[in-house]
């Protein structure tokens, strides 16, 4: 069996931590080849070993050096390529009963820095001009050969301790060296290089009593001592800088106990696999466990989308109901076309950009008295998203806004578009203002607003009107928010399991567009989900809510959807590129994260998000850690059975390929039937409005 062993360019553990491996395989009494050599166009250690020996070696090496990565190769993989010529030597060390220098000569005790002897050998191998192998094959020696060893050192002249051999097992071994190359390379170059390789085995040798000599037929063997052959071959340290050096790129942490697994239990929300020393079961989350959400960071193209359309791909089989609001417009059509037909019916497809037939989103539909107040905020917090509107700057407008939703929310049949014509038209607003029950809200009307002189009235509804206005003139959003109807029922939705993709794509709808849809959907989410106060918590069904690049659309009240979400049975997963996009919109809604959002996982990110991402994710986690992370590969702290466990490392799942793009126009020509209304019928109603 062949293993290589790369471990990170920074590693500090040197020879001294090979010298454990080695002892106990002097007990096994097996012939082991510790190897130099070349694959991919890379420079790696390798192991070659019997395979009952496979359990030993690489349980000694991986707890001598945690963090490096094992992997079987073929036993051929150290071949010469086809059609290359070779030459070879085999090495010799003159007088074996001295010394070599071993690891402790090239360590600096003072700054406890290990100049690595093998960064010589390594160089020589890195030339991408010849194929270059070295074999160090050892046994332990026979008891002949230890009784011949002792009885020459007893004749030993030298008696310097610099010189003597380091105490430890002895081994027989000999070295084995070969160079290739093309027929188009000369074979005097090739000899220069094999000349190159064994030179580079000068810097272990102790003149003039030891030095490592060629020889073509005998002797063989000879004999070193774990100290000498562990300083010979070992994983590289930190000053190893050699050109194609095959490195662990990122630390792979262990899982904590008590993961849910895929094959343990049933039912678990596939996450990913587990990514550490060759383990690799297939792990979730618990279903109290996502109820605390979940939150999901990385840079584009590391992996986010493909973990999210597998989580969806798996609620939709399980059945559960399930929300998708995406920016760029590629994933909601990944999921729509991976959506079994047995769930056609329960697709409520929102695509603004169909433009021939909208669905109506009217935030003013709401009976239910008891949240119109969280309504008329909602609406605020959404203009001042949009807008960028500083409350300490122009509390005014908001509060005119603020009650001029509270009036229209007591009439039915108002929406969004109703507001300019309730603010620019008097005798609208009187007529609405005498169907309104609430008190103060009439009283706000009447005997404040009402008394104002009228040029100031104009001038203080104008700022409001300029905010509305676009929701009248835009030919996209008028359609859609015009609805007097709330085809957008978010709340069935919810109480029927059934599956809402929002696609909000910024190339065809418009970013302020994709941006004002998604805080107005987000906000409907979060009053219909609090509208299930209604019902028996053991009666409420789980419902899961993905949002990518949720920053977008998260309001001011989004710290409330995290901190009251899970009492409703409304999961969430949040994804994102970097903290800066959410710190930006709003500093309470990435506090709310990091103080509500149960689990966590962060693919590659960049140095700023590392550093706040490896204090949040605690243990021996680094900002180096979190900026090395290859595509598909992450680190995750995560809830198991309610208590956050030490970050450890996964790699996702390859995408479910169950997608049918025939599926697509199947799916919408439902959700059309079912949902939207043709555009000229709503231009007629807004046109009666």
């Amino acid at each position: 069996m062949l293993i290589s062993i790369s471990v990170s360019a920074d590693n500090k553990r040197g020879p001294q931590y090979v010298e454990q491996m080695l002892n106990t395989l002097h007990r096994e009494r097996s012939t082991v080849s510790f190897e130099f050599g070349q694959h991919r166009d890379t420079v790696a250690l390798y192991c070659r070993f019997p395979d009952h020996l496979q359990g030993t070696i690489e349980g000694q090496l991986r707890a001598a050096y945690p963090n490096s990565r094992l992997t079987i190769h073929e036993e051929d993989v150290l071949a010469p390529p086809r059609h290359c010529r070779t030459i070879s030597a085999r090495l010799w060390l003159w007088s074996d009963i001295n010394g070599i220098k071993w690891w402790q000569r090239f360590t600096d005790n003072q700054n406890r820095i290990l100049a690595d002897p093998i960064s010589g050998i390594l160089t020589t191998l890195s030339s991408d001009l010849f194929y270059s192998h070295i074999a160090i094959t050892t046994r332990p020696a026979s008891v002949w050969r230890r009784a011949v060893f002792f009885f020459r050192r007893r004749f030993q002249i030298q008696r310097d301790p610099e010189f003597a051999k380091p105490s430890g097992h002895l081994f027989s071994v000999s070295i084995h060296l070969i160079v290739g190359a093309t027929a188009s390379r000369k074979p005097k170059r090739m000899r220069r290089k094999l000349r190159e390789l064994i030179a580079a085995f000068g810097s272990f040798e102790n003149p003039p009593f030891t030095r490592f000599v060629r020889t073509r037929f005998w002797p063989r063997t000879f004999i070193l001592s774990t100290p000498e052959l562990a300083t010979l071959w070992h994983p590289t340290t930190a000053t190893v800088q050699t050109d194609r050096l095959e490195t662990q790129g990122y630390r792979r942490l262990e899982p904590p106990a008590g993961l849910a697994t895929r094959e343990r239990e049933k039912g678990t929300t596939v996450l990913g696999a587990v990514d550490f020393h060759g383990r690799s079961e297939v792990f979730g989350m618990r279903l109290a466990d996502r109820r605390r959400h979940l939150a999901i960071m990385g840079k584009t193209g590391m992996g986010k989308s493909t973990l999210i359309k597998n989580l969806i791909g798996s609620d939709i089989a399980a059945g559960h109901g399930v929300a998708l609001i995406d920016p760029h417009g590629d994933l909601a059509e990944e999921v729509i076309a991976a959506i079994p037909s047995h769930r056609t019916n329960d697709v409520v497809y929102f695509d603004p950009s169909d433009r021939s037939y909208p669905i109506g989103l009217n935030l003013l539909d709401c009976p239910n008295l008891q949240l119109r107040h969280l309504t008329a905020s909602a609406v605020s917090s959404v203009i001042q998203k949009v807008y960028g509107v500083d409350p300490s700057h122009t509390p005014r407008l908001l509060d005119i806004l603020r009650n001029a939703t509270l009036a229209l929310l007591e009439v039915p049949g108002t929406t969004l578009l109703s507001l300019t014509r309730f603010l620019g038209n008097p005798l609208y607003r009187n007529n609405m203002v005498n169907r309104v029950q609430d008190t103060f809200v009439r009283d706000y009307w009447v005997n404040e607003f009402g008394k104002w002189p009228a040029k100031e009235q104009a001038f203080a509804v104008a700022s409001v009107q300029n905010k509305i206005r676009p929701f009248v003139i835009d030919p996209l959003l008028r359609p859609i928010l015009g609805q007097s109807q709330n085809r957008l029922d978010l709340r069935k939705i919810m109480d029927d399991g059934r599956i809402l993709i929002v696609n909000l794509s910024k190339g065809r709808v418009g970013e302020d567009n994709s941006n004002l849809l998604g805080s107005l959907i987000v906000t409907r989410i979060q009053m219909d989900a609090m509208c299930r106060a209604d019902t028996p918590e053991h009666q409420r069904r789980d419902f899961f809510a993905y949002i990518d690049e949720f920053q977008n659309f998260a309001t001011e009240s989004f710290a409330t959807i995290l901190s009251e979400a899970r009492k409703y049975r409304l999961s969430l997963t949040l994804a994102n590129q970097y903290l800066y996009q959410i710190e930006k919109q709003s500093p309470q809604t990435l506090a709310a994260i990091f103080g509500n959002v149960g689990s966590m996982i962060a693919f590659q990110v960049g140095a700023r998000d590392a550093a706040v991402l490896a204090e949040e994710f605690g243990g021996d986690m680094t900002p180096a850690d979190l900026m090395t992370l290859p595509q598909f590969t992450a680190y995750t702290r995560q809830l198991i059975d309610g208590m956050p466990s030490r970050p450890f490392s996964m790699k996702t799942l390859p995408p479910q390929q169950n997608q049918d793009q025939r599926r697509l126009p199947i799916v919408l020509r439902t959700s059309r039937h079912r949902y939207a209304r043709s555009v000229r019928e709503v231009e007629e109603e807004i046109e009666r409005g």
